[in-house]
């Protein structure tokens, strides 16, 4: 796995903020890395890997599966599983994936007009419309992890 050395960094989070510490918020803000949490309920509409990777990794999953049930005449077992799951994973994560998944979800390049706005809290919505009256560009601010 390469490191990552260039800051800014953006991690979007669309887990439980139980699972952050204080600890962990204020080593991300004096590294400068921002943790946006998704609103619950939304990570099917804004997870960048819902969108594309998984969808490409269904496929070439079956396909290795296919491949390995044809060439040893058996069915896949679990010794079997990590090689075809990294067969396929390999095949979803590409860059144009990648950057597909971001842009189908609206994130980037910034598009407000992709989500609905129905489902989120409307006081929440209001809060940050407050906090960010004219840009669309997300800062890190503690409150809202908090929230």
């Amino acid at each position: 796995m390469k490191q990552v050395t260039e800051r800014p960094i953006l991690i979007l989070f669309d887990g439980n903020l139980s699972h952050l510490d204080i600890n962990t918020i204020e080593l991300a803000l004096s590294s400068e890395i921002t943790i946006l949490k998704y609103p619950p309920h939304t990570s099917d509409l804004l997870q960048p890997l819902y969108h594309v990777f998984f969808e490409s990794l269904k496929p070439a999953w079956d396909k290795e599966v296919c491949i390995l049930q044809s060439e040893t005449q058996r069915k896949l077992t679990k010794a079997d599983f990590t090689d075809v799951l990294e067969k396929g994973w390999y095949a979803g994560l590409s860059e144009k994936n990648i950057k597909s998944g971001f842009e189908s979800t609206g994130l980037f390049p910034s598009n407000l007009n992709k989500y609905p706005k129905r489902i989120l809290d409307p006081k929440k919505l209001k809060l940050y419309h407050q906090m960010n009256p004219t840009d669309d560009v997300l800062t890190p601010k503690i409150e809202m992890l908090k929230s």
